[in-house]
């Protein structure tokens, strides 16, 4: 079942019924009839207008059977209407001939949209139940949508024809997408009728009055249109226009007894498309004269371009673009050349550029062919020849194949145009560290991958020629050097820091996992001198110890650094004999900068805090965060290699309790210590309570209340004493 947006109108489907009366009132008047295929597919609940297309459907046809002369040639076979996810239902509702219109009104209003849409087995269906008939019938397929069972509708109608039966087969799309409309245009054209689309009331309209039209023999002629490709007759696409009336899609014959298309008398305006890659169309005018056959035969003989790519004077694989040429420069074909070569394109007589590009070497190589005229009926042939030599580079560190990046460089530009890498580990096969190139003059730089810092080789003006391989190698020696952090004799966890001697730039690094084991980590260097830098990263401070070393080409050098063992520092911090949230900083005891710090979060459980450091005096300072005015405690500590000190912190706190009174109801109040620092203060009043609490140490305060709302002076209350533990309590603006 297909759902899709809705662009037709009632009043499409109102001239539906319309050509239905018409098209019966011309088959009255004439021996051929009209059998009508009716899609009931799930689709049809789709609504128009706020109506499913379904409904309107039935009361189309039921008027359409009530006006008919029971005399009429008519059949209708229906699908879809039956069951769901069924490609065989499809049923016959009125056999062809002088149908009992009553009955099949009743029928026709007891129709339900449900399942699929069988359109090769609708259009095979009603062949079979027309194979009985003499006379020829015109068969109007109805549709809204593209066939969804297995099958194939083109290739059904088109052999029906094939093998004789005496119908023309018109197709109806009913607001249906452009790809739908592609095979519905297809099925007309192999069906030996038209296609007529309904994107609007008066393109419907008129489509109903020309497939009308096409239901009778009487005053009209046929228009029959071969053609031939080098000799063989195909079948191409018909466009045919006449002024005022909408344009007709048809196909050519295809047989010597294809009557051809049955039309009005008229001068018609033909256009034939082949279906070739590139498509060709021919325009001439036809005549059109009652009860007379208007023949023409088209002719479609095959141009092409022929391109052949050579390599060094060997078929090559390439990149093959045609292009017409105009002011768009418009790519109409490309190809790739690998098992075909040459390559063959069909195309239309014309002028065009080529662009053959051979991605074998690098950087890849490009020809242009400007200006190629191609004659009708004839084949123009190219060949584009290209040049590429081979570069081939190994690697080696102290005689063993060693993994290798091979730049190749631009010397003019100094650009990296093309690269590869050489694996240790593929050293034997030919094709490692091998580049295709295009003749000329490079410079190479071969960069070591497995030796740390990278260090590489570069040759000059290296020459490529065409047909011919360079061979290049580069030689590397290194060192390997062991680096072993230790503290108290045990592993100790710590990043390492490789540096070339005397210089800034980092070259190698790692960190040495204590904790997983590791005794050691390793570099492979360059013979040379070196700074070794070892962080301890197991202690706050990250303490750094720096020695040297000389790696000597191979051979292993071993180097520990003996690293101080910790020592922990914990701190406990109370208040009124709590735990309580604070922060703790640790300090180098002369410029007082922090080396670490950490929070104790007492809401959360935690009564400390350890930090292990090296072995030295620092400065802990210690600010107790539930207080307001957050006081601090200084406390001095002196570690020892690998011994613990704890300190602990106690504060003393009480509350003091302020509540506006009198005439003050909004205030700012400041509370500042014996030094006279202000080190807390609240509002009250206004959007706040008129009561409020401060946590402050014990102590004595003076308290000032500053009037936000124009209610008097400022006022002071000296000597405010906090108590460890107690509640203070003050009246702010009583008489």
């Amino acid at each position: 079942m297909r759902t899709r947006p809705l662009q037709l109108s009632v009043s499409i489907l109102l001239s539906l019924a319309a050509f239905f009366l018409f098209a019966s009132a011309s088959c009255g008047a004439t021996e051929r009839g009209t059998y009508f295929i009716l899609d009931a597919s799930g689709s049809m609940w789709g609504q128009i207008d706020g109506k499913p297309k379904i409904v309107i459907a039935k009361e189309v046809l039921s008027g359409l059977m009530a006006n008919l002369p029971e005399e009429s040639p008519l059949g209708l076979t229906v699908y879809g209407h039956r069951r769901k996810g069924d490609c065989g239902d499809i049923e016959e509702l009125a056999s062809f001939g002088q149908a009992d219109h009553q009955a099949l009104i009743a029928s026709v209003n007891s129709l339900n949209a449900r399942g699929m849409t069988p359109l090769t087995g609708s259009i095979l269906f009603a062949a079979e139940r027309l194979k009985t008939v003499e006379e020829e019938v015109t068969v109007i397929l109805i549709s809204d949508g593209r066939e969804t069972c297995k099958g194939d509708p083109v290739e059904a109608a088109a052999r029906l024809r094939a093998d004789g039966h005496r119908f023309t087969l018109h197709v109806i799309g009913f607001d249906v997408s452009d790809e739908e409309q592609r095979q519905l245009e297809a099925i007309a054209r192999a069906g030996g009728g038209r296609y007529f689309n309904a994107a609007d009331a008066a393109q419907f309209r008129s489509a109903a009055e020309e497939a009308a039209s096409a239901t009778s023999k009487a005053d009209q002629g046929r228009l029959r249109v071969l053609a031939l490709r080098n000799g063989e007759i195909f079948q191409a696409a018909l466009t045919l226009r006449a002024e005022g009336k909408p344009p007709l899609t048809a196909a050519t014959v295809v047989a010597g007894d294809d009557l051809g298309l049955l039309l009005p008398p008229g001068t018609y305006h033909v256009t034939v498309t082949d279906g070739g890659p590139s498509p060709q169309s021919k325009e001439i005018d036809m005549t059109v004269e009652k009860d007379r056959t208007t023949e023409a035969t088209v002719t479609f003989d095959t141009s092409a371009l022929k391109v052949t790519v050579l390599g060094n004077g060997e078929p090559r694989g390439a990149h093959i673009v045609v292009l017409l040429k105009d002011d768009k420069d418009e790519e109409i074909t490309e190809a790739n050349t690998h098992g075909d070569n040459p390559v063959t394109f069909p195309v239309p007589p014309g002028n065009y550029d080529v662009v053959v590009t051979d991605g074998s070497v690098e950087p890849p190589a490009r020809r242009r062919f400007e200006d190629i005229v191609v004659e009708e009926g004839k084949t123009t042939a190219l060949t584009a020849e290209f040049a590429g030599g081979t570069l081939q580079v190994s690697a080696l560190a102290d005689g063993e194949p060693t993994q290798a990046w091979i730049s190749v460089i631009a010397p003019e530009k100094g650009d990296e145009i093309a690269g590869a890498r050489f694996h240790r580990d593929e050293a034997k096969d030919p094709a490692n560290g091998r580049l295709s190139l295009q003749p000329g003059t490079y410079d190479i730089r071969i960069q070591a991958e497995e030796i740390d810092g990278g260090p590489s080789v570069a040759f000059s003006s290296i020459t490529v020629e065409a047909g011919k391989t360079t061979n290049l190698q580069a030689d590397f020696s290194s060192g390997i050097l062991e680096v072993a952090a230790l503290e108290g004799g045990d592993p100790a966890q710590a990043w390492i820091s490789v540096r070339k001697s005397g210089k800034s730039d980092e070259i190698a690094a790692a960190r040495l996992h204590a904790e997983e084991g590791e005794k050691k980590v390793s570099f492979t260097l360059q013979p040379g001198s070196y700074d070794i830098a070892v962080t301890y990263e197991a202690v706050a401070s990250n303490p750094v110890r720096t020695s040297s070393a000389v790696v000597e080409a191979g051979k292993t050098l071993a180097v520990a650094t003996e690293l101080s063992a910790a020592s922990a520092l914990t701190v406990r911090v109370t208040v009124n004999g709590k735990p309580s949230t604070s922060w703790i900083s640790v300090r180098t005891p002369e410029e007082g900068d922090e080396i670490t710090g950490a929070r104790i979060h007492a809401d959360e459980g935690e009564e400390r805090v350890s930090f292990s450091l090296e072995p030295g005096n620092y400065d802990v300072v210690v600010t107790a965060e539930e207080i307001d005015g957050t006081p601090e405690k200084h406390l001095a500590a002196e570690l020892t290699e690998g011994g613990s000190v704890e300190l602990q912190a106690g504060f003393e706190a009480g509350t003091l309790e302020i509540a506006l009174s009198g005439n003050l109801i909004q205030a700012w109040i400041s509370v500042l210590d014996e030094k006279g620092d202000d080190i807390a203060g609240l509002r009250l009043g206004g959007d706040e309570p008129l009561q409020g609490r401060l946590s402050l140490a014990t102590g004595s305060y003076l308290v000032r209340v500053q009037p936000e709302a124009g209610e008097g002076e400022e006022r002071e209350y000296p000597g405010i004493t906090i108590e460890t533990g107690s509640t203070t309590k003050l009246q702010a603006g009583s008489d």
